[in-house]
């Protein structure tokens, strides 16, 4: 699965985790900062252990600097997914790693945008299929 907390409070945030029964959030921010009260690694990760609900940084999945400043310079986001898919094609451990994380556990990848199709998220759960063979469907809850 996928979430965006953007528009969220962090208690409705956890309700869209726990209906859906979330046991591992993946968060692939790079820098896992918000201005956002509650979405800060630190507070989030505590709201989640308090609900039996683990968490993971995966700081290699995020989107580097450069790539943030050139789609906010360029506001062309099917450029920025073209390099963001470059860069996540360097990243076989993490992505490995998130592999092995989605065949144990039910996993739901997490970054700030609503709409998946406008985040470097839609990229990464497209990798994932791809990984196991379009055997995995992915869910994107917001």
């Amino acid at each position: 699965m996928t979430i965006g907390y953007q528009g969220l409070k962090p208690e409705d945030f956890l309700e869209k985790l726990k209906e859906n029964n979330v046991s591992l959030l993946v968060d692939v921010r790079q820098n896992p900062i918000s201005r956002k009260p509650g979405f800060s690694k630190t507070r989030l990760e505590a709201l989640l252990q308090e609900n039996d609900i683990n968490y993971v940084h995966l700081q290699r999945l995020g989107t580097p600097r450069e790539l943030r400043q050139d789609l906010k310079d360029n506001q062309n986001f099917e450029a920025f997914l073209e390099k963001y898919q470059a860069y996540l094609g360097t990243q076989d451990e993490s992505l490995r790693r998130l592999k092995d994380l989605v065949e144990e556990l039910n996993c739901c990848l997490m970054c700030f945008e609503k709409d998946y199709q406008e985040c470097h998220r839609q990229a990464i759960s497209s990798t994932i299929e791809e990984m196991f063979n379009d055997n995995i469907e992915v869910r994107h809850i917001i």
